[in-house]
């Protein structure tokens, strides 16, 4: 009945089988079946599940994050809009700040071991720049 992204979403939220089939008011034996495409996804079933593991009932079927709300479309947006080299500022300032940004490389090529990016001095506004252009 076709791929889908239960399982790994499932295991990124850190929930088992017997856990996200609690949440669904299911059995294990379904959830599995519904992450081994032996079950076809109905709307129900993505709207059971996109809810039980807190994601857009895309995401289950697709591999392309949807924003939760309007400031992450936006943030997403300008991110996609900046050159290579300010995206790369902006993992370095994620990364600075001890925050491993999820999903920010492309799928199947190895992140590169960086740096972390120096805060500007105050008055410099180096770091500005780089954003904004």
């Amino acid at each position: 009945m076709g791929h889908n992204r239960i399982r790994s979403i499932r295991e990124d939220r850190g929930l088992t089988q017997e856990g996200l089939a609690a949440l669904c008011h299911t059995s294990k034996a379904q959830v599995s079946k519904l992450e081994k495409g032996q079950r076809q996804l109905t709307q129900e079933w993505l709207y059971r599940l996109a809810t039980a593991l807190g994601c857009h009932w895309v995401e289950l079927i697709e591999d392309t994050p949807i924003p939760r709300d309007r400031d992450e479309a936006d943030l997403l947006g300008g991110y996609r809009g900046l050159s290579s080299e300010q995206q790369e500022f902006v993992r370095r300032i994620f990364r600075a700040q001890g925050i491993e940004p999820q999903g920010m490389e492309p799928q199947g090529i190895e992140p590169q071991e960086n740096e972390p990016a120096d805060p500007p001095e105050d008055g410099d506004d180096k770091g500005r720049k780089a954003i904004n252009g």
